[in-house]
């Protein structure tokens, strides 16, 4: 372990190093835990006010990798490579759990820890804090770093609990809800304890509020540290769980993780989390079932129609109709000659004449 552990006047003996320098005046701490006691239980008040835990979380400790992928995945287009699953960790450390409903939300899933698995649905225990003497992640103390760098120390994760496993789909986005619990909070918000986890889909962490990793310095309540607090709605004090806070318990601001696929090709996911600086209080990570979108469209039946595409419309057929009068004659045409009256008369009388001769020499 690279701290040791001391008494000190703000930090409590379970999280305290010679390291760290602490150094804050206990009248500091004091009122430090006072503006903390009453911020939580107003925050425990309204979350009472607006939910009702209908019943208690149920938790069965399971560390067979086969059967937390099984939960995971059931009915959602995605196909597990077979023999890719792989759970590195304590046995007791993780789980399957239902009764969510009215607690987080989502109903059921699968549950990852620092420490006990059997200890989430436990809120009346005063303190989960099991040390399962395991190492941590490279990926992990990655992370961690990029919060205990701000205090001049270099982090390093204990007793991590690690799922993954291959799998194919037809569609191109995978997503799942997901829920962050931890007994650092609220005292250690402000520090460099802050147990790290993450959800590595085909190498790119997935488990993050914009860009920024979830830990306990990234969201907690007003009042802790400050007065606005950091990514607020997202924290609930408890969510049914033995931790002293959860993120994304709150149902009006779940967590949700999403990421792009390759369709129909091998993806990797693995799902993480381990104690930071050291293997002292538990955190745990409760993970719902996989979603997949972007599926492609049925080809149509040959004897189907096609849809019609969307777009302008074409110009409408000329509908038929009876063919157009003749053109009249040109302008520049003469007019047809009309006979004069005498004209008419003179060969009307010719006629005539012809006609008596024609009967006379028929009679004669």
């Amino acid at each position: 372990m690279n701290l040791l552990r001391a008494s000190a006047a703000w930090w409590p003996d379970s999280h305290c190093s010679a390291r760290t320098g602490c150094q804050r005046r206990a009248t500091t701490q004091r009122w430090r835990r006072l503006r903390v006691a009453v911020c939580l239980t107003v925050m425990t008040w309204m979350a009472g006010a607006t939910r009702s835990y209908a019943a208690p979380l149920i938790v069965s400790p399971n560390s067979s990798a086969q059967a937390l992928v099984a939960a995971l995945i059931g009915g959602s287009n995605i196909t597990v490579v077979g023999g890719s699953e792989v759970y590195t960790g304590a046995g007791s450390a993780s789980g399957l759990f239902t009764g969510g409903t009215g607690n987080l939300p989502f109903d059921s899933g699968v549950v990852l820890t620092t420490g006990s698995a059997a200890a989430v649905p436990n809120p009346s225990v005063v303190t989960a804090n099991t040390q399962n003497g395991l190492p941590g992640d490279a990926r992990l103390s990655l992370i961690a770093n990029s919060v205990a760098a701000q205090f001049g120390l270099q982090a390093e994760t204990f007793d991590a609990s690690i799922l993954s496993f291959e799998f194919t789909t037809t569609a191109a986005t995978v997503s799942f809800q997901y829920t962050f619990g931890s007994e650092e909070y609220p005292e250690f918000v402000g520090t460099p304890f802050n147990d790290v986890f993450a959800f590595f889909l085909n190498g790119i962490n997935i488990a993050t509020i914009g860009q920024t990793p979830i830990t306990i310095n990234t969201v907690y309540p007003p009042g802790v540290v400050d007065d606005h607090g950091a990514n607020a709605q997202f924290y609930a004090a408890g969510g049914g769980t033995v931790y002293d806070g959860c993120v994304g318990a709150n149902s009006g601001f779940p967590l949700v993780a999403s990421g792009s696929v390759l369709p129909n090709q091998t993806n990797t996911i693995t799902l993480a989390i381990a104690d930071t600086i050291d293997d002292r209080l538990d955190s745990g990570v409760m993970i719902g079932p996989f979603r997949v979108s972007g599926l492609p469209q049925p080809e149509p039946e040959p004897n189907d129609p096609p849809d019609p595409q969307p777009g302008p419309n074409p110009d409408p057929q000329p509908e038929p109709h009876d063919p157009p009068p003749p053109d009249p004659q040109p302008d520049n045409q003469p007019p047809a000659a009309v006979p004069e009256p005498a004209t008419m008369l003179m060969l009307g009388s010719g006629l005539a004449a012809i006609a008596r001769r024609i009967k006379k020499q028929r009679l004669g």
